[in-house]
């Protein structure tokens, strides 16, 4: 819906919509950021459209229709986990921002990464676009330590790796990893530890 800049962070405002979920339901809306627990945020409802909202439309008690603002901010990479949750906890909708991307694109190659863990200490690389069952050279290094190993891509095309960056005795390093296959050769690099996160 748009973004504003306040005290030194960039806000973006998202509407939220569901489908397949009853419209007749009293909902609670869920927010798990990074390194936190689920936090119940607001009462929500869906509307005709299944827009998100926390009061619905009542024309005939001169009620407007209230949607809820989704205001999310954070670090490169990082994501926003959101979750509608009915009363009797037997509907469940999950959704994830990730306002600020780390993406990298070679040839008919995709790689994204998200933050799992504070600080980068645990991140999910994702690289698409290989082909289905392709073989793979992986390279993966933090610091002055790592190496090389190989890998396949799924069915999808797609291979998913893990990463935690941590090197004993450090508080901060840079670490990198790249795949190699006969589709694209595809890399990132991303610093990790003390200093490296910042709002963006």
């Amino acid at each position: 819906m748009g973004r504003t800049r306040t005290q030194g962070r960039t806000v973006i405002t998202y509407n939220l919509f569901a489908s397949g979920l009853p419209k007749d339901q009293h909902y609670v809306l869920c927010v798990l950021n990074v390194g936190g627990a689920p936090q119940a945020v607001a009462d929500a409802y869906l509307n005709g459209d299944g827009k998100v909202v926390n009061v619905l439309a009542d024309a005939e008690h001169h009620v407007a229709e209230d949607p809820i603002n989704a205001k999310v901010f954070g670090g490169k990479g990082e994501p926003v986990q959101l979750a509608l949750i009915s009363d009797d906890d037997s509907l469940r909708a999950f959704t994830q921002i990730i306002p600020f991307p780390i993406e990298e694109t070679a040839g008919p190659c995709h790689l994204s990464l998200v933050e799992t863990g504070p600080y980068y200490f645990g991140v999910l690389i994702r690289v698409a676009g290989l082909q289905p069952g392709e073989e793979l050279s992986i390279e993966q290094h933090s610091e002055n330590e790592g190496g090389t190993s190989t890998g396949k891509a799924d069915a999808t095309g797609a291979y998913n790796a893990g990463i935690f960056p941590f090197v004993k005795g450090k508080r901060s390093g840079k670490a990198r990893f790249a795949v190699a296959g006969k589709s694209c050769k595809i890399g990132i690099a991303f610093p990790w530890g003390e200093g490296s996160y910042q709002y963006q």
